[in-house]
């Protein structure tokens, strides 16, 4: 979780979670280990599905525009920092579009939904819930991809 503070107060949150994509829906699998360790972390365009660091949409409140405009670009400055420091893919909700951010284009992507041990868990930018049968499958949307 990504928080963004104003004089000392949160404003705003964002979900950072670490999964991997694929351009296709073809094929399955899991999240396991073994993905990072195969070196997927290290070249993750050479991969059909990358180790992915996804930011979900922000929530931004009590602030203005120019400040929730600030809160936005420091957490997508902040992932970016965290993806690199990993050597992974960065994907961005579409959310992020509308603050134009420099370096992501626009595509359809198929975002791995990980297995909880809480059963059903919310997902900001998929739609809502993801019940305990899509859990360890992918679900598509339009996502902001790192050029």
């Amino acid at each position: 979780m990504l928080y963004a503070r104003l004089d000392g107060r949160i404003i705003g949150r964002a979900f950072l979670r670490l999964t991997k994509c694929r351009r296709t829906s073809a094929g399955g699998g899991g999240l396991s280990f073994a993905d990072l360790e195969a070196g997927g972390a290290s070249q993750p365009e050479q991969t059909e599905e990358p180790v992915t660091l996804f930011l979900e949409r922000p929530y931004i409140s009590g602030a203005g525009p120019e400040a929730k405009e600030q809160a936005v670009k420091a957490l997508v400055e902040l992932a970016k920092r965290k993806a690199e420091e990993l050597g992974v893919l960065l994907v961005l909700s579409q959310d992020y579009g509308v603050y134009q951010p420099r370096g992501f284009t626009q595509t359809r992507l198929h975002i791995y939904i990980s297995k909880s041990k809480g059963g059903a868990q919310y997902l900001d930018s998929l739609d809502g819930e993801a019940a305990v049968s899509k859990e360890g499958s992918y679900l598509a949307n339009r996502f902001l991809i790192q050029n």
